[in-house]
């Protein structure tokens, strides 16, 4: 017979983990990358593992995929994109932390060509 805490930790843990799942089933912070000159904006979710994702939105079909790598800490961080399916987003980004409420970092996305655009990251959701 199992004890009372036995019985309640597997269903905490399945609560906890539910939780912790968006509808695509990737546990990560979710962030928005915006080109402030042009407005366009994009969403992809970093993991503790240092992969990024892409993001699938409530309703949408698809299933998310790694899209690159990123290493850093809170003040200074670098980010590889090269998998996603428009080639345009290839490149790497370079950010530092500029407010810390709401979290908000600026830099710079340097396209494969050598290209530079200034970018903004905001935290969503962690």
């Amino acid at each position: 017979m199992m004890t009372r805490r036995e019985c309640v930790l597997p269903c905490v843990f399945v609560v906890l983990t539910s939780v912790a799942y968006s509808q695509d089933r990737v546990i990560g912070a979710v962030w928005e990358i915006k080109n402030p000159k042009t407005g366009d904006t994009r969403l992809f979710r970093a993991t503790p593992d240092g992969k990024i994702w892409s993001f699938v939105k409530p309703g949408d079909t698809g299933v998310p995929r790694v899209i690159g790598t990123w290493k850093g800490d809170v003040e200074n961080t670098k980010m590889t994109v090269t998998g996603t399916p428009d080639p345009k987003y290839h490149g790497t980004v370079e950010v530092v932390l500029v407010k810390p409420n709401p979290r908000t970092w600026q830099g710079k996305f340097t396209h494969k060509s050598g290209r530079e655009i200034p970018i903004e990251v905001k935290l969503l959701a962690d």
